[in-house]
């Protein structure tokens, strides 16, 4: 059963209105996808990954688990547009965002 209160098309657009925002603002957006079909799909990680590669790849930091499922399409266009490699560990992901944070809030 679905909660109304939650789910309602006001509190989505304002909940999205307020993660692309603060996305905008961000120095360095970390997207770690431990991808498990069906029980977690990340599909408005999809949306938000391809957004933020077309807008500000110079942002983006692409982590997943080699175990992850689907993540051929998302780490080619890392690669491609991004021009980075792709991490696979969480820790790692972490150290290459605070490194690009670092590198980007330094100079």
């Amino acid at each position: 059963m679905k909660n109304s209160a939650i789910e309602s098309k006001e509190n989505i657009h304002r909940q999205t209105d307020w993660e692309w925002a603060s996305l905008d603002k961000a120095s360095v957006i970390m997207f770690w996808i431990p991808r498990k079909l069906p029980e977690m799909p990340g599909f408005t990680t999809n949306i938000e990954f391809g957004m933020f590669m077309s807008s500000a790849p110079e942002k983006v930091i692409l982590g997943f688990p080699e175990t992850a499922e689907k993540m051929r399409y998302l780490d080619y266009l890392y690669e491609q547009i991004g021009k980075r490699k792709s991490v696979h560990t969480l820790e790692e992901t972490i150290a290459e965002s605070l490194r690009l944070w670092n590198e980007r809030n330094t100079k």
